[in-house]
């Protein structure tokens, strides 16, 4: 098995959770009713750097972790992290231009600061569901969670 053979299970959560966040509103989760706001979009990168810094700065956690660049991507299908610090967002393409693309670009950062490597492992999910709790809610969480759950990513290898 793969290092990253989780990652098109992680993509397919992410997905689920997007066409959920398009307009949010009220929700019916397993008969429960949630009220879910809207995914954040950002107009440019300094947007997308701003939010990232005071993100940073709120936790003790991710404050005590070498801080992101934001910068452009001539790519157009992908957004990514690189080592050691650089997110690379593809400007142009409203999907990139996302609260949730860049939780997940910021949780490689994160993870490979703490463990030395980053992939889509349950560690990466875990990252990943930390940051959208914090930033977003502990209802968008529990639906992202919901996700990876029923696509069997945070599972052990």
């Amino acid at each position: 098995m793969s290092r990253d053979s989780r990652r098109s299970a992680v993509y397919a959560s992410e997905d689920q959770l997007r066409r959920l966040l398009v307009s949010g509103g009220v929700i019916d989760f397993h008969g429960s009713t949630l009220d879910i706001a809207p995914e954040r979009k950002f107009h440019d990168l300094v947007e997308i750097q701003q939010y990232l810094d005071e993100l940073r700065v709120s936790s003790s956690d991710y404050a005590q972790i070498m801080p992101p660049r934001v910068a452009a991507s001539r790519a157009t299908m992908t957004a990514e992290w690189r080592a050691p610090d650089l997110i690379r967002v593809p400007a142009e393409q409203g999907w990139a231009m996302r609260e949730s693309v860049v939780l997940h670009e910021y949780s490689h950062h994160l993870q490979f600061h703490r463990s030395g490597y980053t992939s889509h492992d349950p560690a990466f999910c875990h990252t990943l569901l930390e940051l959208v709790e914090s930033a977003m809610s502990p209802t968008v969480a529990l639906l992202l969670r919901a996700g990876f759950t029923d696509n069997g990513v945070l599972n052990s290898p």
